[in-house]
């Protein structure tokens, strides 16, 4: 457990799945850009419950209750970046989500990768705050542990795909973090050459911090 004059930040377990689920599904489809406009809450809860479950039951991500409250403030859900899909993600998969996956793996494809295995990339696969603690430091906070439970898991480095411009500072400027590929979104085309992302103007990173140079 760590903590700070505000926060404390805990394993993700069982009990927390709930709340978990429902702060996942309400910061997604409203601030992810991939997201916004184009999925709702009912859509994306599913998806929301099956992930944040998955998440519980490999132990490699965690959350941050207000000291005073206990009330939930953030979450992150991480994973092994080699682990394959779990059975049964396709099914919860609203259509909407499709498209974004298409293009998390075009960026795997473009990327020279410099670890290959199992147990050597910490994923940074989804995370977000509730509105109430936004502007309280904790986008950096959580990011910034994700190293430290890495390294604790003896992860070689780890690794996000970053579409959100703040996000993508923090890794970046503030994190260490080396750009491996990118793509402008509105230059994605996916298996039906259809442009899902042709509203949006900047780029998704994948970017890797390596443990041995990370601040």
């Amino acid at each position: 457990m760590e903590t700070n004059h505000e926060f404390e930040i805990l394993p993700l377990e069982a009990e927390h799945e709930q709340l978990v689920s429902a702060l996942l599904a309400e910061t997604f489809t409203s601030g992810e850009p991939l997201c916004k406009g184009r999925i709702s809450v009912e859509e994306f809860l599913p998806f929301s419950k099956f992930i944040v479950h998955m998440a519980v039951l490999e132990g490699l991500s965690y959350v941050a209750k207000e000291k005073t409250t206990g009330k939930l403030a953030s979450f992150s859900i991480c994973n092994d970046y080699f682990a394959p899909d779990p059975p049964g993600m396709e099914q919860v998969m609203c259509a909407p989500l499709v498209p974004i996956f298409s293009l998390l793996h075009k960026l795997f494809k473009m990327a020279s990768l410099p670890y290959l295995k199992l147990g050597e990339l910490f994923h940074v696969f989804m995370g977000g705050t509730a509105k109430e603690f936004e502007g309280r430091g904790l986008g950096f906070k959580m990011r910034q542990h994700s190293l430290g439970m890495a390294r604790s898991k003896g992860y070689q480095a780890v690794i996000v795909e970053a579409s959100n411009p703040v996000t993508l500072h923090i890794w970046k400027n503030k994190l260490g973090g080396e750009s491996l590929a990118s793509i402008t979104l509105n230059t994605f085309e996916d298996e039906h050459s259809e442009r899902p992302f042709n509203h949006l103007n900047h780029k998704v990173e994948l970017v890797v911090v390596h443990l041995d140079r990370s601040v």
